[in-house]
């Protein structure tokens, strides 16, 4: 969750020199804010413009640090686009979702990023997701979705995952429950104005998820964690 034009570059920089020995990194979801196609009403506007530069230069860097990029659309980055060219293109929706897409305007600079159409995607045993819904409760929404996500295991490519790792959230935290390690990842970004004038319930933390597979590529429970930034 980098929600550019907020993004904590600061933070991003830590994480990034603790991890640059990793062979893949997953934007999972909100790496723009997609500010200006919100239907909430806002006293000053963002220039797309301006988020899509942001996430060009943290592209940038990330994608000659990792062999390969993988990013899942979010709420904000995936659904706010569809829900935008829904509701304002008429007979030009499906030109737009074709040709428009922010994620792939962005992504078709490099060959090594791959952008995934929908909100989760399976590597390995493990699944990475930015679920739409949001419960206040500590750890409740990467519970809930993984209850969803059993709904369809006869879909998917590893029924049996062993890992469950969301955002969305912008909270941090960790368990095992029936055998599948869940993880919320934090989120990477300052807060925006808003929160500022009308604090929720939840504090935001700083913070990401870091996943490690055995030499048969299962997920290792031991090696896999969720770490707090400094900043």
């Amino acid at each position: 969750d980098l929600h550019s034009p907020f993004i904590d570059f600061k933070a991003c920089n830590e994480a990034l020199i603790m991890h640059k020995d990793a062979d893949m990194l997953i934007l999972n979801g909100d790496i723009y804010d997609g500010y200006a196609m919100s239907h909430f009403d806002k006293i000053k506007d963002v220039d797309f413009n301006v988020e899509l530069a942001k996430v060009e230069k943290f592209l940038d860097v990330v994608t000659k640090m990792f062999k390969c990029v993988v990013w899942v659309g979010g709420n904000h980055d995936l659904y706010r686009f569809e829900k935008f060219v829904a509701k304002n293109c008429g007979g030009m929706k499906e030109f737009f979702m074709k040709n428009a897409n922010p994620m792939e305007y962005l992504a078709k600079k490099y060959n090594n990023v791959i952008v995934v159409p929908h909100n989760w995607v399976a590597i390995g045993d493990v699944i990475f997701s930015h679920p739409e819904d949001f419960a206040n409760s500590e750890m409740k929404t990467v519970v809930d979705t993984n209850m969803r996500f059993g709904s369809i295991k006869h879909l998917m490519p590893d029924p049996n995952y062993k890992a469950l790792i969301i955002g969305h959230t912008h909270q941090l935290g960790r368990l095992v429950k029936n055998g599948v390690l869940l993880m919320e990842q934090g989120s990477m970004c300052h807060l925006y104005d808003y929160k500022f004038q009308r604090p929720s319930k939840n504090s935001w933390v700083k913070g990401y998820a870091v996943v490690e597979f055995d030499k048969d590529g299962r997920v290792d429970f031991n090696k896999t964690n969720v770490y707090i930034t400094k900043d």
